[in-house]
């Protein structure tokens, strides 16, 4: 795992656009649960800003995947289940 390289905010927005895919909500129902202004969560798609670490954590706890994945990709500690569900519905898989 190389966590020496930056985060790429792109990437960040690709993979939380994909969870919401996945689990099939909008925005503003993520808004809602994780008690996120609209805007603020719709920045971190946009890929203008990175969510700080106590939104990450809870973004990351709401769609069940790890920290690791969200801001780098890296799949070895995400269930088989999510594993799968990302491969189907990812561009880069």
């Amino acid at each position: 795992m190389n966590y020496n390289k930056p985060i790429n905010t792109s990437d960040v927005a690709y993979r939380l656009k994909l969870l919401r895919r996945i689990r099939g909500v909008t925005q503003k129902a993520v808004c809602q649960k994780l008690h996120l202004t609209p805007s603020t969560y719709n920045s971190y798609e946009l890929g203008r800003n990175l969510p700080n670490a106590a939104n990450a954590g809870r973004i990351a706890g709401y769609f069940g995947v790890t920290l690791d994945w969200l801001y780098f990709g890296h799949m070895q500690f995400l269930t088989l289940d999510m594993v799968t569900k990302i491969e189907s519905l990812s561009e880069h898989a």
